[in-house]
């Protein structure tokens, strides 16, 4: 009876140092594990901290390309700039009335400056200004959103006197309207088209 207490507290003692054991290399394993991964963080952190500068560098970089880019996109070269004239054809409007031909002389000129005249045959004339702005270019055309407004006076001339000089007249005739147009330019030959929707379209040219 003595000695089978005595083997069952000797494996009551190798069952405890047995769980023990486990306990400890556990959480042993535990702090290795945790030890790595805090060390793993604080490399990736530092990583991240001695990149950061280049990449915020990068990124920088990359926002100036792209607004240069868009400044050169938006630009207009000093050769393009001047006075196009066109006539645009007669047409049929909605009531089917005929509109016989305007001849349009459109001034595109400095810091996007946009001033038109549009005169009729019988010599009336009908000034418009606003802006215009680049949509897109390359190495062979330029086209511009060109908007203006005006066309609520007639400025008529009458030519008289010894020298028959003309004498300009203007009334007004009603209220302003805006006129949208894009130009879609040829830059080596100075020509192009003329485009307004729901009107006819029509070709133009640089004549000073």
């Amino acid at each position: 009876m003595k000695k089978q207490l005595n083997l069952f507290v000797i494996l009551l003692f190798i069952v405890f140092f047995i769980n023990v054991s486990v306990y400890f290399v556990g959480c042993d394993s535990n702090s290795t594990e945790k030890a790595v991964k805090n060390e793993n963080e604080m490399v990736g952190s530092s990583r991240k901290k001695s990149e950061s500068p280049a990449k915020s560098q990068a990124y920088l970089d990359s926002i100036r390309e792209v607004e240069k880019q868009r400044e050169m996109m938006s630009a207009i070269s000093d050769d393009l700039l001047g006075v196009y004239e066109g006539t645009q054809p007669k047409y049929f409007d909605i009531n089917n009335q005929m509109i016989p031909p305007l001849f349009f002389f459109f001034k595109i000129g400095s810091s996007k400056q946009a001033e038109l005249e549009m005169a009729t045959f019988s010599n009336d004339r009908y000034y418009f200004s606003g802006t215009y702005k680049v949509l897109e270019q390359d190495d062979e055309k330029i086209v511009l959103d060109y908007s203006v407004r005006g066309g609520d006076e007639r400025t008529t001339y009458i030519y008289s006197g010894k020298n028959n000089l003309p004498s300009p007249i203007t009334e007004r005739v009603g209220n302003a309207i805006t006129l949208d147009y894009k130009l879609t330019i040829n830059k080596k030959k100075k020509t192009g088209l003329a485009t307004r929707e729901n009107y006819p379209e029509f070709k133009i040219k640089k004549v000073r």
